[in-house]
Parts: structure tokens; sequence; C-alpha cells
């Protein structure tokens, strides 16, 4: 399976009814691969002013999840498919638990699935700064068209700062976890 190919699957199971049927080390591995991520989205979430803070924090969510498939694809590990596929199995379940409004009425499997790839696309390049990330992140929460780019220079640079921290002091973190437990 592809690394976001999960997502274009009609998810409705929630955490406990399908964790059971992970492999204990998979299942491990994913609970603790999302904790880092709720860390990871905490922090980015932090200088955010938006008037609509789920919706934020469910950009910040995705981020923080691309940042940390980024990570695990870093560890060369030979089973990045399956920690692609537990991880995302867990991370519908915490969406659908955690912003069920969201789900049911804005967000859609596709939108998480081209959101993800956006946010890799923006991270994976680092020839540019993350400028439409912020714009998605901090001005435009949830919307379906991104092609401006923030001209919040300050917001911009802190993301990125905030990025390339994040990267340098979870990328070990992240890494023992997918060779502990795939």
């Amino acid at each position: 399976m592809g690394v976001f190919d999960f997502l274009t699957k009609k998810q409705t199971l929630h955490t406990d009814a399908f964790v059971g049927s992970m492999d204990t080390n998979a299942k491990r591995g994913a609970l603790l691969l999302l904790n880092a991520v709720i860390e990871i989205k905490d922090i980015i979430d932090e200088n955010n002013k938006h008037n609509d803070k789920q919706a934020t924090s469910f950009e910040a969510l995705l981020l923080a999840s691309s940042l940390m498939f980024s990570m695990a694809h870093d560890s060369k590990n030979e089973a990045i498919n399956e920690v692609q596929d537990s991880f995302g199995e867990i991370l519908i379940a915490y969406i659908q638990d955690h912003y069920q409004a969201l789900f049911r009425s804005r967000i859609r499997p596709e939108f998480i699935n081209e959101r993800l790839a956006f946010y890799s696309n923006e991270i994976n390049n680092s020839e540019h700064l993350p400028s439409k990330a912020a714009t998605a992140l901090y001005s435009k929460p949830l919307s379906t068209a991104i092609s401006t780019e923030s001209n919040d220079l300050t917001l911009i640079l802190m993301l990125k700062a905030q990025i390339v921290s994040i990267y340098k002091n979870m990328l070990p973190v992240i890494m023992k976890i997918v060779r502990t437990y795939y």
C-alpha cells in the first residue's frame, strides 16, 4: 500500500475496534507514533491565532503527521509500508474521535490524503520557505485551494524554524520507535 493509500478507504472503525486486530508490535508502534504526532501538533499549534481553533488544530495534526511520515521514511526501515498502514489506521480513528464534527461535516478521507501529500511536499522541499503551508495552517485552514502564499514573513519563518527544530529533536525518537516496533 502506498504512502497515503489507506486514507482513500472509507474508515468507520474507532481505535479500540481495530487496534485489537493489529500485530502487537505494530499496535504499540502506531500508538507511540500517534503520541509523538500529538506532541508535534501541540508545538505547531501554539502560535495559531485563527478563530477556528478546531480547524487549525486539525491542520496542525496533518502537518505533524506529514513530519512523522518523513522521519519514519528517513529511518530506512524495510517495513515503512507497515508503519504507514498501522499509523494511518490509528490516525483516522483519532480524527474520528477527536474531530468528529469536522469529520462528519467538512472533512473527507480524500481531503486528508491530499493535505498530507501537500504538507509532505512543503516540508520536503528545503529549497523554499513553507509559505503555502503557513497559509493552510494559519490563514485558510481546511481550504481546498491553497494557491496563495502567506505574506507574513514572521509566521513563515517561525513555521520553518519549528519544522527544523521538531525534525532535529524528534527524528531520533521516531527512528527508535520505527526500528523497535516494525
